[in-house]
């Protein structure tokens, strides 16, 4: 797990970092997040247009944090869901994880919470069907009315570990 820096202030060169540079839908969704920030530690959820990234939108999972503290999936895109195999949305992670899955996903999702920087993470686990997946993922945090995060904007990548991989966004 990395917390990525944010990019320097504006008008230096942003950059992506290095971890997923080389993953060109991540890279376009933190560059898309640093052009809405302008600057600022996040942009607001309502600075995002989904008709701005519709290229982005299957890889996509937006999570936020219920009263009771949970996290819960506010929306689960098409790719995300494929490779779960089903789709999430509306559920809280411990409705749809369990033991280390759960733990490092709540882990994962409060540091973002909490620190309110993004964090790039590549795990590897085992779908409802039974295949083993590498995934990578760049959770962004989105600010809410009273600038504290609000919601938390994550880009998947899934790369299926077999001899012919079949991947869903760009391989890993």
């Amino acid at each position: 797990v990395n917390v990525a820096e944010p990019p320097p202030a504006p008008g230096n060169v942003p950059r992506t970092p290095i971890q997923i540079a080389h993953l060109a839908l991540l890279s376009t969704l933190w560059s898309y997040w640093d052009r809405k920030r302008a600057g600022r530690a996040m942009p607001r959820r309502s600075e995002i247009a989904p008709y701005e990234i519709p290229a982005l939108l299957p890889n996509i999972a937006m999570v936020d944090r219920t009263a009771d503290g949970r996290f819960r999936y506010r929306l689960m895109g098409t790719a995300v869901a494929q490779a779960y195999g089903f789709d999430a949305t509306g559920k809280c992670l411990d409705e749809v994880f369990k033991g280390p899955r759960l733990s490092g996903g709540n882990h994962h999702c409060s540091m973002v919470f909490e620190s309110g920087r993004p964090l790039i993470a590549k795990t590897k686990y085992l779908s409802s069907f039974g295949v083993q997946y590498t995934a990578t993922r760049l959770a962004l945090p989105l600010a809410d009315e009273s600038l504290r995060v609000g919601v938390l904007m994550i880009g998947n990548i899934f790369v299926r570990d077999t001899q012919s991989p079949i991947s869903f966004g760009d391989p890993a």
